[in-house]
């Protein structure tokens, strides 16, 4: 999962770069600078997942898989839509990725942490348990991405 802003303040990290190409802001500098009273867009990507399960006959394989995406600000969950702390989103087997908008209010001056967790199949239990041998292993990774913002006041 990747974080691509949009909004920064022409340090080329996570403007729009040359011919309006999206540039990620972690690289070459782990903060994004970001003045005050501005909200920042940035993308979460997900796609289609399937797991084969080498101990099973050959399964059809999956045509949709699930995912669970929650925001967190200064380690702290907050909505990542409006009214919601967890966005469900479902992608098809013809997903290769999905570019998932999301918008953080305005943050006070200082330096703040973004984390973004996608959590596979949720609802699955992390553990496997040894089971039938024909039967199919759902995706259950988590991923997380933890990246840095510094609002600076206005001047």
């Amino acid at each position: 999962m990747n974080g691509i802003p949009q909004g920064g303040t022409g340090n080329n990290c996570g403007d729009r770069g040359p011919g309006g190409s999206i540039t990620a802001w972690n690289w070459p500098q782990p903060w994004l600078d970001l003045q005050e009273n501005t909200p920042l867009t940035f993308y979460a990507l997900g796609g289609h997942q399937d797991v084969t399960n080498l101990d099973a006959p050959d399964l059809e394989p999956l045509k949709s898989s699930f995912s669970a995406f929650l925001l967190f600000v200064d380690y702290q969950q907050v909505e990542i839509v409006p009214n919601q702390t967890v966005l469900y989103a479902k992608m098809d087997s013809d997903t290769a990725y999905a570019r998932l908008p999301i918008t953080i209010n305005p943050l006070p001056p200082g330096r703040h942490h973004i984390l973004v967790l996608r959590i596979d199949t949720p609802g699955v239990p992390m553990c496997i348990l040894r089971g039938d041998t024909r039967s199919r292993i759902l995706p259950n990774s988590v991923y997380g991405k933890l990246v840095g913002v510094n609002v600076l006041p206005e001047k």
